[in-house]
């Protein structure tokens, strides 16, 4: 940020902005509230939600259309055990209140990579 004339974050933002992309602010980033390293957390979470699934609302996604993914996409009759693991450990990731997600990236990874590397197959089908 040096580099690019940024050293004075003063500039960045302004008191009681929310800065971020829609999609990947979690409920307390856009509500202007103290945010720590959950919300970069959730933000991971969106990001591994819309490479598994290839969908992601351009409005950003609502808590209950996050729910929808998952159900349709990771906990459907369709998926297999491994799938729902993978859903499991991304539910978690993505709750809304930011004390029901993991703590640390460690914990997440912990949980997260095994999932991901027992599924043969993500799911990429359209829901609309």
């Amino acid at each position: 940020m040096r580099d690019l004339g940024f050293a004075d974050t003063g500039k960045l933002t302004q008191t009681g902005t929310a800065v971020g992309t829609l999609a990947y602010m979690s409920a307390e980033q856009f509500l202007g509230e103290r945010v720590d390293e959950r919300a970069d957390l959730y933000a991971l979470g969106v990001i591994a939600l819309e490479m598994l699934t290839g969908v992601l609302d351009s409005q950003g996604p609502t808590f209950s259309r996050i729910d929808r993914i998952l159900d349709d996409r990771l906990q459907g009759s369709a998926t297999g055990a491994e799938q729902r693991q993978v859903a499991s450990v991304l539910r978690r990731t993505l709750q809304e209140r930011a004390e029901n997600r993991y703590d640390t990236v460690r914990a997440l990874a912990a949980e997260l990579l095994p999932a991901l590397l027992a599924m043969e197959s993500a799911p990429l089908s359209h829901v609309t």
